[in-house]
């Protein structure tokens, strides 16, 4: 390389780190613009409004069929819970307790 390139590769270096700057800059204002300023209204979660909003139409019925009917009468995952499982508790007391 002869010295008449270098000043011309650090000025487009330069432009192009520019230019990649002010499109960032760019994409963060059009970002935050687009997000929505409406506030839900008290008490009411935004995916609250998103389920009522979906509740009519096939994501509501897909939604509905995608939830867990059996949240609540799940087995217990611990059977050992009420059972002593040491045979050594009782005749070794554990001084660090």
């Amino acid at each position: 390389m002869d010295f008449k390139s270098k000043p011309i590769i650090f000025a487009s270096i330069i432009v192009v780190v520019a230019v990649v700057a002010a499109g960032f800059w760019y994409w963060q204002n059009k970002k935050t613009a687009l997000t929505p300023t409406t506030s839900a209204p008290a008490g009411v979660s935004t995916q609250e409004q998103i389920q009522e909003n979906v509740a009519g139409g096939l994501g509501g019925s897909i939604f509905e069929k995608s939830q867990n009917p059996i949240v609540d009468k799940l087995p217990e995952t611990n059977p050992f819970e009420k059972v002593e499982i040491n045979p050594l508790k009782s005749i070794y007391a554990n001084p660090f307790e």
